[in-house]
Parts: structure tokens; sequence; C-alpha cells
């Protein structure tokens, strides 16, 4: 059967700056039958693409209900990857407890104590260079400067990544804690796929 690409423009809420919404992309798969009777549909009424307009519920509902469920699905995934993207870069989920080890273990971060750095923690710290230095503070101080460099990094990172990428690093890093919040309702529109508004010859 025939596999035709869609994509929709979901409505997640309204802000002071208007509406919020985030692009959806999916597939539907139509018998060829299917098909022609869209084809002729849209034929029979002059051009006529709208789902409401041409009644494509109440004339061929099982159609319709493929196509709603194509919708749908195309923009409840959209619709998570938005709240993805927003719970991390507003910090709305639990940090993992191994998650600098599990980024360092992957090659993405990396911290070296250099004879630099222990120099620069006698000045920040005032001591003299044949003044003993407590090792508890030296260990405190770079646990500090470790999660710093670490942050700057991997935001660095994150921020380097395409959506698709920032989506993949997120559901890697933090796959037992998205379950802390609800990625909430959305709107969608049921729509007839471009390929076969164009196999109707009607522009869209």
């Amino acid at each position: 059967m025939p596999l035709f690409s869609i994509d929709t423009e979901v409505l997640l809420g309204i802000s002071h700056s208007g509406e919020v919404t985030a692009e959806g992309t999916g597939t539907v798969e139509l018998t060829d039958e299917e098909v022609q009777k869209l084809i002729d549909l849209i034929r029979e009424n002059n051009g006529e693409t709208d789902v409401e307009k041409l009644e494509l519920e109440e004339k061929y509902p099982d159609i319709y209900e493929t196509l709603d469920e194509a919708y749908r699905d195309a923009a409840s995934e959209a619709n998570f990857r938005e709240w993805l993207m927003e719970g991390y870069e507003r910090d709305y989920f639990s940090e993992p407890e191994d998650f600098m080890d599990a980024v360092e273990a992957d090659g993405l971060f990396k911290f070296e104590i250099t004879p630099e750095m222990i120099e620069e923690y006698r000045d920040n710290m005032g001591l003299e260079e044949d003044e003993e230095i407590d090792q508890d503070d030296l260990d405190e101080y770079f646990e500090d400067a470790k999660r710093d460099a670490f942050y700057e990094c991997i935001g660095e990172y994150y921020n380097s990544l395409d959506d698709d990428g920032k989506v993949d690093f997120i559901e890697q890093y933090y796959g037992d804690v998205m379950d802390e919040g609800d990625p909430g309702g959305f709107d969608y529109e049921v729509q007839i796929p471009p390929e076969i508004i164009r196999m109707a010859n009607v522009e869209q």
C-alpha cells in the first residue's frame, strides 16, 4: 500500500507573544482504492481540500480514522519532543545521579588537574609556595571546578545540536526521570496528505 509523508503544525498553547506551536511529521498508509476516493472527492468538489468542508468523516469514516490516527501520532510526537526539550532546558527534570559519570564515559567531557590549576588554587587561597595544602580543601575546590567545567561543556555541546540531537541526548541521559511530568494536551488538524492533493492536480 502507498505510504505518504505528512506534516502538521501543533498548537501547544498561547503565550504573551502569541501561539506556541511545534512542527510534527509522520507517514500514513492508504490503499490504492482509498487514495483514489480522496482524489475523486477533491475533484468532485472543485479542488476543495479541507477535510471538514469535504465532509470526509461522514462520507469515508474509515479513511478519516486512518488519517486522524496518523496526524494525531505526528502531533503527539511533536508535543512530546517540545516538552522534553523545554523540560531539560528549564531544569524541570531531576538530574540523574550518574549524569556526569555517564557523559564522561562517553567521552563528551574530560577533566584533568594540571600543575597550573594547583598554582591557581594557591593564588586563590593566598598560600605561599612552600605552604602545605590541605587535601580536603583541595579536593572540594576541584570538585567545584569540575562541576562548573562540566556544566559549561555540556551546555555548549547541547546547544550545538539540532532538535533531533537534543532529543536523543535527553532520552539517552535522562531516560529514567522523564516520567516526572506530563506533556499535556495539544491541538492538531486532520488533513489530506500533500502528495494526494498533488495527484488530484490541485494547487496547495
